[in-house]
């Protein structure tokens, strides 16, 4: 299996009220994180960005970020979409050393991502806010 150098995971509200609506990134790198939210994407002149980033050196990032990788492949594989039309979106994406992606949207992510978050809660500042769908 190929070693994962990224994970982003991109992520956007559905229906819903302009002034509640946001669109947001967050990339894992073995070594770093970044999460930038952007309020009203859709009114540029009214947009507000929230964003956050951080290296480390840290072994237990380290080991938390290769333990990510090895769950996502076959997460992505198995997980089921479900058809829900009035909810944001979810896009994972897995970049591997030689720049390949694999991309995967789903509608809700559903229980099957629940560990999968809780390591990512893990892996970030407490200090900082990470989006809703992170629980």
């Amino acid at each position: 299996m190929k070693e994962i150098v990224r994970i982003t995971i991109q992520y956007e509200t559905g229906y819903g009220p302009v002034e509640e609506s946001y669109r947001g990134t967050l990339t894992i790198t073995a070594n770093s994180m970044a999460y930038r939210r952007v309020w009203r994407p859709m009114i540029p002149e009214r947009s507000v960005t929230e964003r956050w980033s951080f290296r480390t050196e840290c072994p237990d990032y380290r080991s938390n970020f290769e333990k990510l990788a090895k769950m996502m492949p076959p997460l992505l594989e198995t997980a089921q979409d479900q058809f829900i039309t009035d909810l944001g979106t979810a896009t994972f994406l897995l970049t591997y050393p030689d720049k390949t992606r694999i991309k995967k949207q789903f509608a809700a992510p559903g229980r099957e991502f629940e560990e999968c978050f809780a390591l990512i809660r893990q892996m970030a500042p407490q200090d900082d806010p990470l989006p809703p769908l992170f629980g």
